[in-house]
């Protein structure tokens, strides 16, 4: 369809223009029947939001986007970009021109890469890659130090940059992917509160997980952790613990340090013997699942009552067996 950018004046030309060819570049997109009509203003199009008379914000969600024009780079006063569940495939480099962008949402599309341009969008607050089929994302990510958000999840990614500058995260998701090691720099995050790490391949968690001293939630179920770092025992602020579907051998004794634990999950790991008796500090705890594993509970008052306490418990159904009495046997003279 065309549409005279010379016959508007709410918006630069070339800022009109960017957007006419949004709209070209995606015939079969359901875009709102207001777009590009002889008269219209481009800040009355659905999705478009205007201030100072520049384009500063587009949101255009499930609308079936299959390309983004690299005349995108026009957008200079653009700070949200918001084009989530689509069928995004990619971004142009031209992307990392939009100097003033504070959001991004490019979260449930089908992207396998983001440009390396990426890293220099230095006043992104918000950064959503989220639920879509990337095996890697840019080191200069690292650069985006005024990030508060970055959503990672349920991609492909293999490995994570180094995290360490970004200290303003409060939102940090990698759960659902198949990353081995925790990021770099994971210990300096400490403004978040939840972390989500579950369903990845990882087999240890490093000691600086302790510093994270404000988490109240920190999911690694579904990973292949052989072990937890005694470290966690300075997650004083935790309430949920969910370490379940590993390959871990003990409960270690350093949870029993975590004294605002309501939910604890250590099921389906390959664990045996007596449950430990650091675990009855535990006096806050709410919910406790340690089913799926050879762990029995010890037959003393204190932990069936600790057990009795619980509001939802499940476990093995199973009592350590007292340690069997052996009688002196007499000797013949």
């Amino acid at each position: 369809m065309a549409y005279d950018c010379a016959s508007q004046s709410a918006i630069p030309q070339p800022e009109c223009a960017a957007l006419v060819a949004l709209y070209n570049a995606n015939p079969g997109a359901s875009f709102d029947a207001g777009w590009l009509q002889t008269g219209s203003s481009p800040c009355d199009w659905t999705g478009i939001t205007c201030a100072g008379g520049s384009v500063t914000e587009i949101q255009l969600t499930g609308i079936g986007l299959t390309n983004i024009p690299a005349s995108i780079n026009a957008l200079t006063q653009l700070t949200r970009l918001g084009l989530d569940q689509n069928q995004l495939s990619g971004a142009p480099t031209q992307i990392g021109a939009l100097s003033a962008l504070q959001f991004l949402d490019l979260s449930n599309n089908q992207m396998v890469s983001v440009p390396v341009s990426l890293g220099n969008l230095t006043n992104l607050n918000q950064l959503w890659l989220n639920n879509n089929q990337l095996a890697s994302v840019p080191a200069g990510i690292s650069n985006l130090v005024s990030l508060t958000v970055l959503s990672l999840h349920q991609n492909q990614l293999t490995a994570v940059p180094n995290v360490q500058a970004l200290v303003r995260l409060t939102t940090f998701s990698l759960n659902d992917n198949q990353v081995a090691v925790a990021p770099i720099g994971i210990g300096s995050l400490l403004s978040l509160t939840q972390l989500p790490l579950s369903r990845n391949l990882l087999v240890t968690v490093p000691a600086e997980i302790g510093n994270l001293t404000g988490l109240t939630s920190l999911s690694l179920n579904e990973n292949r952790l052989i072990a937890v770092t005694g470290a966690i025992s300075g997650l004083a602020q935790l309430s949920i613990l969910d370490l379940s579907n590993n390959q871990l051998l003990t409960v270690s004794s350093s949870i029993g340090a975590l004294s605002n634990l309501t939910e604890l999950y250590v099921g389906a790991n390959p664990i045996t013997g007596p449950l430990p008796s650091a675990l009855l500090a535990l006096n806050l705890i709410e919910t406790f699942w340690f089913q799926d594993t050879g762990l029995c509970v010890p037959n003393t008052p204190a932990y069936t009552g600790w057990l009795a306490g619980i509001t939802t418990v499940n476990g093995t159904n199973a009592t350590c067996l007292a340690p069997r009495a052996f009688l002196p046997i007499a000797l013949n003279p």
